[in-house]
């Protein structure tokens, strides 16, 4: 099993750290968004483009916009810890427009058990690798419909 958590201060509306994009050898460092509204984890175009990454192919993606052809590509995603995903297919994004270098999306969150709390003035989310068990609040876990 592995695991990290993220503290912000305050009342945090985005979930952000730092995380690295590994390929072929080298290795960058740059600030992800969690976002559970999202499919699919996306790199910044601007860094794919850098490190020089080649496409696997394209997809169509839904974005609130419209529907959007974009590249794939493959890259080891390294997370705080010593959490990482390799060779996991991200799709290419103008996210870098909102200074992330990586959107996480729920194809990486579902890998494992992730949560989110704010208590005494700071904003903790933390993940690990593999899920070990259903967080529940409520001491009631039903299927969703």
């Amino acid at each position: 099993m592995r695991s990290f958590t993220s503290t912000i201060v305050g009342r945090s509306q985005k979930l952000v750290n730092e995380v690295a994009i590994g390929f072929g050898g080298s290795k960058v460092h740059v600030p992800a968004l969690w976002d559970t509204g999202a499919t699919n984890t996306c790199i910044a175009q601007e860094i794919a483009d850098a490190m020089g990454l080649e496409s696997a192919g394209v997809m169509t993606m839904k974005t609130p916009s419209g529907m959007l052809e974009v590249p794939v590509y493959r890259i080891d995603l390294l997370l705080p810890n010593n959490v990482g995903i390799s060779d996991l297919p991200v799709c290419g994004s103008e996210i870098g427009k909102q200074e992330i270098g990586v959107l996480v999306g729920m194809d990486v969150i579902t890998f494992g058990d992730f949560a989110v709390s704010f208590h005494d003035g700071l904003t903790r989310f933390t993940f690990r690798v593999p899920s070990i068990e259903h967080a529940d609040f409520a001491g009631v876990s039903q299927p969703s419909p």
